[in-house]
């Protein structure tokens, strides 16, 4: 997954590194599909289709733990329902390019983003544009990438927000 400008470079260099591949670049959001077993699948954010995109959580605004969790198990049985539904997803390894470019949690591309990387079986996230704002852009790419557990959770993955929080020099406020 890469900018749109991009998807042609990307043809490019896969084809010189990776031979072995065929490698297909999707020209519009009506030549989406999945990658067949030994192809490259190369989309742009643009281009994602809209059943990535998440349901709306069942609490808006949680405001407590159970709220937190009612949301989370809401998004996980999502995240189980898409799995079953494209089986072909969940051997893909996906490169996100410029991934920088997610950072938003509530944007159309970071949410079908974050549902792609949690159905598949690997993610590789790039960029090389630092995030000056606000520690939150960093939260956003991680989380976005399913990267969040696997660089601040614990051995089952868990408290990741909290392990970032306090690394960041964050409080409740």
């Amino acid at each position: 997954v890469c900018p749109a400008g991009l998807k042609y470079n990307w043809r490019d260099e896969a084809r010189k590194w990776r031979d072995d591949y065929a490698c297909t670049v999707v020209k519009g959001s009506a030549d989406v599909r999945f990658p067949n077993v030994g192809e490259m699948l190369i989309v742009s954010y643009t281009t994602l289709p809209e059943f990535l995109e998440e349901p709306k959580p069942p609490v808006a605004r949680p405001k407590n733990n159970a709220e937190f969790e009612a949301n989370h198990r809401a998004i996980e049985q999502f995240y189980s329902e898409m799995r079953l539904r494209h089986p072909e997803l969940v051997e893909c390894i996906v490169v996100i390019d410029e991934a920088h470019k997610v950072k938003g949690m509530d944007t159309d591309m970071g949410k079908k983003t974050r549902t792609l990387t949690n159905i598949c079986k690997r993610v590789i996230a790039l960029t090389g544009t630092p995030l000056l704002n606000r520690q939150m852009d960093l939260w956003g790419v991680l989380t976005n990438c399913n990267l969040a557990r696997r660089a601040f959770g614990d051995a089952d993955g868990k408290w990741a927000f909290a392990n970032f929080k306090r690394s960041m020099g964050g409080y409740k406020e």
